[in-house]
Parts: structure tokens; sequence; C-alpha cells
């Protein structure tokens, strides 16, 4: 162990002492040190031969057999297959030096290396060196925002690669980049205006052929992306047209199979869904996507053992939100009811509970959100969609509460559980390093501001909100001057980048 770090007591979160015990022993080196070359003696012994060819001594011969005299040694290692030849001084040689390797292949005889690097011999798949940039971001980066639900991260692989040959898909994926590093960097917007006019342009084309049904595969990543696209550009409500929004519900709920057809289809439908959850908690409406529709599926899945999985739990926990959503915002509809709702959360906790608890959950200040760490940002967001459920429903239950004797009490006590429940939600999204949990809070706010009352707490989420759009790119600044206009509280000054 280093005996640097040794030291008394615990040392800082996220620090290491570089200072080196009282008591560490040094040993005295000299200043000219002297280096001799072995190498042939030491190959020598292992071989059975002295270094001028003849047979080693007694004590080399222990090397290989104490009982075996060398010579015996040698013949029986002239018997070893080729594919396991032992090795010579000129074996041990580095590939990119030589295509020699010391242990041979059975194979080797009929396939042989390239004289020349195959990873630079072959053209590049993308031509142009800032197309090639942008859609490595949107890899390294974005990819994650849209996989953040999948297990399978299908967005990270199959829709970067099929963006090679996909000029729709790689325009969307340029045009997403190339607004998000605007918003980050310094990066020319209307580069990002360019590329997603051309996307639009193509997906017009391909939504004429008569069969829509195999570009499938492209058009709903793609609409995903370009939903993506607006959500960054819409600096203000008015600003968002919500086209790709309107334009991607038409495909979502016209096959019920999108759910749960598997890769890159599949991760786009849930993508598609997170986002509607989003636009639907910052403006209070009631989502796209046509819930009954899918509702009766998912509901015989959620009984197999399949619903069981890691995948499955936060799908359901996600649906869980959707269907809550459209209980409170849904203008009356009579598809759900509290009871059933709360009977669907207390069957998914079930399932949970033991599967996508945080590993460490702790709490050093009173007025200030929990901190809450989670194996990957998937069961964060899962957590976070039950708890915004939860709230939505005490919320509902709270505006139907009548006046009278006991009326304080039952108020007082609604607010302390969503106050439990928002700390959760907040907690996991001040905690992650990772931006959906992030966005996913800023949006919950939107809905839920009227229950936060600590000013302490009001502080951290402007902060969280101010952070989210310098680190993140997403528009919060219109959100942040209304939330502190209703909070009566000054704007926080952004603080400085780390």
């Amino acid at each position: 162990m280093n005996p640097s770090i040794q030291q008394a007591g615990s040392p800082n979160y996220g620090e290491r002492s570089v200072t080196f015990a009282p008591h560490q022993q040094w040993v005295f080196v000299p200043s000219d040190l002297s280096f001799i070359d072995e190498t042939n003696e030491v190959v020598s012994q292992y071989e059975g031969y002295s270094v001028d060819g003849s047979p080693s001594g007694q004590a080399d011969a222990t090397l290989i057999s104490a009982s075996r005299s060398s010579e015996e040694c040698e013949q029986q290692l002239q018997n070893v297959p080729s594919y396991m030849s032992r090795p010579t001084p000129w074996s041990f040689r580095s590939p990119v030096q030589d295509q020699a390797i010391s242990v041979d292949s059975p194979n080797s005889a009929r396939i042989q290396p390239s004289s020349r690097n195959w990873l630079l011999s072959q053209e590049s798949r993308l031509h142009n060196p800032e197309h090639a940039y942008l859609l490595h971001h949107f890899s390294t980066t974005l990819c994650a925002w849209l996989d953040v639900c999948d297990i399978e991260r299908c967005f990270g692989s199959d829709a970067v690669t099929l963006a090679l040959t996909s000029p729709l898909l790689l325009n969307s994926c340029l045009a997403v980049a190339a607004r998000h590093l605007s918003r980050v960097a310094k990066y020319d917007p209307e580069l990002a205006d360019t590329y997603h006019e051309t996307a639009v342009q193509l997906l017009l084309t391909m939504l004429n052929d008569n069969d829509i049904d195999r570009h499938i595969g492209i058009i709903l990543p793609s609409t995903v992306i370009l939903r993506l696209f607006e959500q960054l550009s819409s600096n203000v409500p008015v600003n968002d047209l919500q086209r790709h929004l309107l334009g991607g519900s038409v495909f979502i709920n016209s096959r019920t199979e999108y759910a749960l057809c598997g890769g890159l289809t599949q991760a786009a439908f849930w993508a598609f869904v997170l986002q509607d959850v989003q636009f639907s908690l910052a403006y209070q409406i009631p989502l796209r996507i046509h819930t009954q529709l899918f509702g009766v599926c998912f509901q015989q899945l959620w009984q197999t053992e399949e619903s069981c999985t890691d995948q499955m739990i936060i799908y359901r926990a996600i649906w869980i939100l959707v269907e809550t959503l459209q209980y409170c915002f849904g203008n009356g509809s009579g598809d759900y009811d509290e009871n059933s709702l709360q009977e669907n959360i207390a069957r998914w906790e079930i399932l949970a509970s033991q599967r996508l608890q945080p590993f460490y959950h702790g709490r050093n200040n009173p007025d200030a959100f929990p901190t809450l760490f989670y194996a990957r940002s998937g069961h964060a967001i899962a957590v976070q969609h039950v708890c915004m459920a939860k709230i939505l429903l005490l919320d509902h239950r709270a505006s139907r509460l009548r006046m009278g004797i006991g009326s304080k009490t039952r108020l007082r006590d609604l607010k302390n559980s969503i106050s439990q429940y928002a700390d959760v939600l907040f907690g996991s999204a001040l905690s992650s390093e990772d931006a959906m949990p992030k966005l996913f809070a800023c949006h919950a706010v939107c809905t839920m501001a009227s229950w936060v009352s600590n000013s302490s707490m009001q502080q951290q989420i402007l902060g969280l909100l101010q952070t989210t759009e310098r680190h993140h790119g997403w528009p919060w600044r219109y959100i942040v001057d209304r939330l502190a206009e209703d909070w009566e509280v000054e704007v926080p000054p952004p603080s400085e980048p780390p």
C-alpha cells in the first residue's frame, strides 16, 4: 500500500494526502548506478544451455527439472506442437514493431496479418471532419440522455451506426449536436439550423413513401432526436412549437408493438414517452400519447415474469407517471381512478424495493435536500417518476379538501408527505452527475413549485436550474425568473464553473 496515504484520521471526501508518514523508512540509493544486460544468460537458463552454447551446469538444469538432464528437457521441448512453441529472444517484440508473435495460431498458415494498419488503410466512413466531430459529440454526450431508461443503450450504439448510412438520421444527429454545442460552447448556431432544415426535408421525402413501415426504424429515432433539438432551441415556452412532438405522436400512436419490439425502435418509443412527460409537467397539460391504447397491452405484460427485470421495472415506473398525468390533467377523463393508481404504485414498490434502492442516502442539513447515490441513472429516473406520481396524487387530493374542522391538519399531513417525496426527487437530481435526473427535476418543479416553501430549498432548486442550463445547455432562464417571482426570492448569482 502506498505509505503516503497511511495517515491518522479519515481523509477528506475526494482528497488524498500526499505526505509520507513520520515513521517511513528510507533506503539509501547511490547517485551513480550501473546496469548489466543479463538477457542472454536468463534465456539460456530457461533453454537449458549456457551463454556460449554448451549445456548448462547442474544449478541451471534445476530451473527446468531436478530429476532430468537438460538434454532430455530439450528433446521434450522439440516434440511440443508448433502452436505451443517455446519462446525465443526474438519472439518478444511489440505488435507495432513486428508482425511476429511468440505463440502461433493453428490457423496462422492460412491467415496472415496485413502488412498495413487496417484501422487507417480503409477510407473513412465520414469524409467531413465537422460531421465526424458533431456525430462524436452526439455519441459521447447526448446519447446518454436518450438512453437513460434503456439498459441496452441503443441510441449510443445502433443510432450512431445507422447514421453513417442514413442521411436523415445523420443530419438529425448533427443538428442536435450543433445546437447543444452552440449553447454550452462557442459554436455557430446557424449551422444547427442548416442541419435541422436538411433533416426536415429528408423526413418529408421519406414520409411521402407509400411504404412508411420499412422506414420506421429510421423515422422514430430521428423524430425523437429532432424533438430534442426543438427542446434545446426553445428559450421561452411560446417558442416551443412542438412540431416534432406532435409529429412523433402520430407514429407512436399508430402501433402498440413499437413499445416492446426491441432494439432502436423500442428505445425511441420510450425516449419519446419521456419527452411527452417533460412537456406535460412543464405546462400541466395531457400527454400526446394514447395511454389507454397502450395501457391494456402493458397490464398484460406486468403480470408475467418478464416484468421483474430491471428494464421492465424502469418502464413500469415511467408508465405509472404517464397514467397519473392523464388522471390529473386529463380534463375529467374517467379512464383512471386514484385507487387503481395507488395499487399500481404499491405493486411497483414491492418489485423495486430491493433492486432500485440507492446504495447510499444521507442528510447533514435539515434545510437541504438529502444525498442519494444510485447504481445507474435509470434507477434514479424510475424512482423520480414514481415520487412525482405520488406528489401529483397528493396534490389532486388536496385540491378536493373541504373547509371545516380538521381540514388544517389534513392539509399539513399532505404537505409533509409531499415534502418527503420531494426530498427524494430533488435529492436524486442534485446528487447525480448525469443530466437526465437533473432535467426531470427541473421539469417537475414547474408543476409542484407551490409545495416548496423552505427558502433554502428554493435557492437549491434555482441553482439546479441555472447549473443545468450552464452545463447541459437546457434553456431554463425564463423558468428561473418566473419561480423567483412566484417564491418572492432573489435569483442567485450563477456559480463559477469548476
